[in-house]
């Protein structure tokens, strides 16, 4: 919302891709979609082409797949806020001359249910020119990306964790895109958690039930982090991973803010 009352905004212009590939919304794989709502900061983005409106500030709350389903919300200008506790951590705007577009961090290690990741912070990165690197919260994509080096490691520490813990093993035959997945997996298991360390101690906890995908039909509990293969994309923190989170972006001031425990979103 930017008021409560309807507007009409007149030269606003949208786009619609005509050959979109791999874009699915929700379990029906005929469900595909025409593009995604585009609230970077880049010229052609809603935020921007309405900044007298938006003031350059939107917030939202992405509920996760709950039952019953519990509500979102997005909300633009004076009516973006974040209240209670949270954590501030700052926007990157350039990379040498060129500006960016997405929301990139400085994202300074993980940490799987308290224990830190042996993950170098060089492989969070931005890389100088054209290539690549770097860290932004992307609301756009469904599932976090993370460089090889980095999800290497995190993809063993959880194999260690389930086969030390429960004596669990990654099933192999899971016919999925996703890199490790688990069968059959007991309602009793107590599954890890997540923790993204940014600049400026403002950590951002990723609760089970998001770092976790259960396939039903298919009675797997699938780890929902994927390799990131082009070097030249920045890994990302995926919609299912912010989900529960309060996130406030205030592109004026070049910062993003966040509750740092998930919660249901009011």
């Amino acid at each position: 919302m930017i008021k409560k009352n309807p507007f009409v905004f007149n030269g606003v212009v949208f786009g619609c891709g005509l050959v979109n590939k791999n874009i699915i919304f929700g379990k029906n794989k005929e469900n595909n979609i025409g593009g995604i709502f585009g609230l970077g900061t880049g010229p052609r983005s809603f935020l921007s082409q309405l900044s007298a409106e938006t003031k350059m500030r939107l917030s939202y709350c992405l509920s996760s797949r709950k039952i019953p389903p519990q509500p979102s919300y997005l909300h633009f200008g004076d009516d973006a806020k974040i209240k209670g506790n949270f954590k501030t951590t700052q926007l990157l705007t350039k990379n040498g001359n060129v500006k960016l577009t997405r929301y990139y961090v400085v994202c300074t290690g993980i940490s799987l249910s308290g224990t830190p990741l042996a993950i170098d912070p060089k492989l969070f990165e931005l890389k100088s020119g054209n290539a690549g690197g770097g860290f932004v919260f992307d609301s756009g994509s469904d599932v976090t990306f993370l460089v090889e080096g980095a999800f290497k490691v995190l993809k063993q520490n959880v194999i260690d964790y389930f086969e030390k813990t429960y004596k669990l093993h990654p099933y192999p035959g899971h016919g999925t895109n996703f890199e490790i997945c688990y069968h059959n997996v007991p309602n009793n298991v107590v599954k890890p958690w997540l923790v993204y360390h940014f600049k400026g101690g403002a950590d951002f906890k990723v609760d089970s039930n998001n770092l976790f995908l259960s396939i039903e039909e298919k009675k797997l509990l699938c780890l929902s982090v994927v390799i990131l293969k082009d070097a030249k994309v920045p890994n990302i923190l995926g919609g299912r991973h912010q989900s529960d989170h309060d996130i406030l972006f205030d592109v004026q001031k070049n910062e993003v803010s966040f509750s740092p425990m998930p919660h249901t979103c009011t």
